[in-house]
């Protein structure tokens, strides 16, 4: 049976995988590269396994080149360890990404460098395979041990992967196991029986139908690569030190448009931009890496092009999409990253795009570099991610109030809470950095209302609607300000307190309000109309426009107190400060001067008229027994 119809149909299922990807646009990513690779030693498999047995039928061939049998013999021997070997290779990147453990290269590569070893001496003593008299093919059992190897190595990769696998790649991953199992033992027990040589190419096209999808590369509703190539391209050309560059587009308010309309509507916006953005250059290859985000990748740095694309994109997305009868206007930011003036390995560089993504983490400017992103930012976010959720379990986050002057009476007329989190490795961390990593840990909720109750629990507590305290503020997460039920939940917890709704004041922050829509916009006027009200944090350090603070109809806005010390700068500071305050004021909104430390920011307050004044000038943060007290010597000194 030693003939090559098994061969000659092997060809057919391969020239079909190779018509699929010639027609399939599939990216070059390293992932998918090592698949082809697999292919091309397959082929050589088959190429020379053909050769092999043409050469055995044909007794002139051996009478004249009798060294051709044991080599051709050789090549079919290696290139199937190979093969199996590669494909092993290509598995454990698509459970774990890249093989970048030298312990695992070492588990998957060394069995095929040893049998290179061992085919050098097959002369001598066979160790692989022997050829029989008439010329036919035999492997021994050690060459079987090999390819049982890398098929053991794949199941324990298949087991320990299973959980994470999804239901529909199960059984595909079981099937390719047990057919190239069974074709292993039919070999065993059928020497003659070539069946691995039609088995290895219906495992490769199955593959690339499957796991190798296309879908894992595209991204189907812009029609541009994804993610997975993004990083997997990125990757590559790190590792081979090519000078790049990649401008990231990133768009600040698609979460607020996913609220406020059907996800259907984003999705037009998005396959829009990203149409123009793909016809911007054919120098530039266009991904979709993040839902907000766009990568334009150079493979050589080009400051000039660079500039004209930029001021491609700022041209185009200051004029609306139009999708139907909506006009949508998006607020976006540029990220320029260069390899390698601004990273020098693989972790740095996700580690920027990590950075980029979000609107809190960058200056509030159109056009950026990687230069202007604080990497240190980031290991530190990790590490309050990591610290975070224990803490919340044990409720050792601490919870401080903080008294505001009102700067005629000098009498403590509201409260402002902060909480914090205390560790070695971080310091301290505060509200506004514990609520950013609560929203990406999914914890806002239950930060806001363990939050929430405490300080309920402390106006009762410090009877501070018998001392007159007019409100309290805390910060309202953006996740809770939207959700539905969000003025339901916020007057239940108030009234099981039996606190006033006038009482609470909620602090919205500037990445609240960055992601401005008219959803964010109606959910803040339905509370207003339970009583509550809201103020704006660190007004003049963000990029939210003033037409949004006024029409969220804020009842207080604060600012923190330059120091007027630098008399050079006091002109232009005075003016800024005061376009600002007089602006807010002509809408009937309260100023509030934050962190007065020292008495020049004091008198700086007093020169701008500001109303209440807030900072360890006055009062330092308090705990909440800090707080009854502060006010029983209050009214003693009455």
């Amino acid at each position: 049976m030693d003939n090559i119809r098994f061969n000659i149909a092997a060809f057919v299922l391969l020239a079909l995988l190779g018509s699929v990807a010639a027609i399939r646009r599939a990216p070059s990513v390293s992932r998918n590269r090592l698949f082809f690779l697999c292919c091309a030693i397959n082929i050589i498999f088959i190429s020379a396994d053909a050769a092999r047995l043409l050469a055995k039928n044909s007794q002139k061939t051996v009478e004249a080149f009798p060294f051709i049998l044991p080599l051709l013999s050789a090549i079919t021997a290696l290139s199937l360890i190979l093969c199996a070997a590669f494909f092993t290779g290509y598995f454990y990147t698509v459970v774990h990404g890249r093989i970048s453990l030298p312990r695992q290269q070492f588990l998957i590569f060394a069995p095929a460098v040893l049998s290179v070893i061992l085919l050098a001496v097959n002369k001598f003593k066979p160790l692989l395979f022997y050829l029989t008299e008439d010329g036919s093919f035999k492997q021994l059992p050690l060459f079987f041990a090999i390819i049982a190897y890398y098929l053991a190595y794949i199941s324990i990769l298949t087991a320990r992967a299973w959980e994470s696998m999804t239901k529909k790649d199960r059984p595909i991953v079981v099937f390719l196991i047990s057919i190239s199992v069974l074709s292993i033992l039919t070999q065993i027990v059928f020497p003659s029986v070539h069946v691995t040589n039609l088995v290895l190419p219906l495992v490769a096209l199955l593959a690339y139908q499957t796991i190798e999808s296309t879908s894992n590369y595209i991204d189907i509703k812009t029609d541009l690569q994804n993610e997975t190539a993004f990083y997997s391209a990125s990757a590559t050309l790190i590792r081979a030190k090519v000078k790049w560059e990649c401008l990231l587009v990133i768009l600040d308010n698609i979460p607020a448009m996913d609220n406020e309309f059907d996800s259907a509507l984003t999705d037009g916006f998005l396959s829009l931009a990203a149409k123009f953005l793909s016809k911007i250059s054919k120098k530039i290859t266009v991904m979709h890496v993040k839902r907000n985000m766009f990568a334009l990748c150079y493979k050589e740095t080009n400051e000039l092009e660079g500039d004209r694309v930029r001021s491609l994109i700022e041209k185009r997305f200051s004029s609306p999409f139009t999708i139907g009868n909506i006009n949508i206007v998006h607020t976006f930011c540029c990220c320029r990253i260069s390899y390698p003036e601004h990273y020098s390995s693989y972790e740095d560089f996700c580690s920027f795009i990590e950075l980029a993504a979000f609107p809190y983490n960058r200056p509030a400017k159109k056009q950026i570099s990687a230069s202007d992103l604080d990497i240190n930012s980031l290991k530190r976010k990790k590490l309050i991610l990591s610290l975070l959720q224990t803490a919340l379990a044990d409720e050792s986050i601490k919870i401080t109030y903080q008294p505001t002057f009102n700067s005629s009476t000098k009498k403590a007329e509201s409260i402002e809470t902060e909480y914090y989190i205390k560790d070695r490795s971080i310091g301290l961390a505060y509200s506004k950095e514990l609520m950013e990593a609560a929203e990406e840990l999914g914890l806002a909720k239950q930060i806001f209302l363990y939050t929430y109750h405490s300080v309920c629990g402390t106006i009762q507590k410090a009877r501070l609607i018998d001392h007159k305290v007019s409100f309290v503020e805390l910060p309202l997460p953006l996740s809770e300000l939207t959700k539905n039920d969000a003025e339901k939940t916020i007057c239940e917890i108030a009234d099981i307190y039996f606190i006033p709704h006038s009482m609470i004041r909620f602090i919205l922050s500037d990445t609240a309000l960055a992601s401005y829509s008219p959803l964010v916009l109606r959910k803040i006027h339905k509370i207003q109309e339970q009583g509550f009200s809201f103020t704006f944090e660190d007004l003049g350090n963000t990029h939210v426009n003033i037409q949004m603070l006024m029409n969220a109809n804020l009842a207080e806005a604060t600012v923190i107190m330059p120091s007027l010390e630098h008399g050079e700068q006091q002109g232009k500071i005075t003016q800024s400060m005061n376009t600002l305050i007089e602006a807010f004021k002509k809408y009937n909104t309260q100023v509030k001067a934050k962190k007065i430390s020292t008495n020049s920011q004091n008198i700086a307050a007093q020169l701008y008229a500001v109303e209440m004044l807030q900072g360890d000038f006055y009062s330092p943060p308090l705990t909440q027994e800090g707080l009854v007290k502060f006010f029983s010597l209050e009214a003693l000194n009455a």
